[in-house]
């Protein structure tokens, strides 16, 4: 979910298998069926997407979706509804650099604080974050690592650049200079998950999907089957 560039006062979000957009009271289609998913590009609400997890807009008019049970990326041009092939190679999965690359899983998608050019996406079954780079339309890799199972969310620290991830039940910061990985709340076995409110690495969670900075030393972790923030 993100506000609105379109449409000023609007928020811009998905409900798994549609694009949508509501000033609170009233909710407008962009692309996509709320009741039924697949793969089809087309025009509003003849496309289809099987499941979209993350989003973010790349212009005024241009969004790019995560459609994670397709493995790709897909762009829908705000101005004409239309939806395409943004990156990946949709309803099939794998790992490969280059353009169009490949994706397993594509979770959750932003842009980039220190190059505003780079989109940064974590590959949930590749246990990666990939960037894809929107003028050259090349697909790479900020950093592939066994510990990063499961990877959902993303959000970056501004000042440092600094990449914070969810990943099976606990959050990482990735470095963004040196690229290396660091467990920053306790992570006790795969598939692990409780509920315990402590310091951080003696904190617990259980299947949280999405973290993001509210000030700049705070981060508000959605913590999905304990139905907690």
């Amino acid at each position: 979910m993100e506000m609105d560039r379109h449409r000023p006062g609007h928020i811009l979000y998905t409900d798994q298998h549609a694009l949508l957009t509501s000033d609170g009271t009233t909710t407008h289609l962009i692309a996509g069926n709320s009741t039924q998913r697949g793969y089809r590009e087309g025009v509003g609400a003849d496309a289809r997407f099987y499941l979209v997890r993350g989003l973010t807009q790349i212009s005024e008019k241009l969004v790019v979706v995560a459609d994670t049970d397709n493995h790709c990326m897909r762009l829908i041009d705000r101005n004409n509804h239309n939806t395409s092939v943004f990156r990946g190679q949709c309803k099939s999965y794998g790992y490969q650099y280059g353009c169009p690359g490949q994706f397993d899983f594509p979770w959750s998608v932003l842009i980039d604080q220190r190059d505003m050019n780079q989109l940064l996406i974590t590959d949930n079954s590749n246990y990666a974050v990939r960037t894809v780079d929107v003028m050259s339309s090349d697909v790479g890799t900020f950093i592939e690592s066994d510990s990063l199972v499961f990877i959902t969310g993303i959000t970056q620290d501004e000042k440092s650049g600094d990449l914070y991830v969810i990943a099976d039940n606990a959050v990482y910061r990735l470095a963004y200079i040196q690229r290396t990985v660091s467990l920053i709340t306790e992570y006790t076995g795969k598939n692990s998950n409780g509920f315990r409110d402590s310091t951080l690495l003696n904190s617990l969670f259980d299947w949280p999907d999405e973290l993001i900075f509210i000030t700049p030393h705070t981060l508000l972790v959605a913590d999905k089957e304990n139905n907690k923030l």
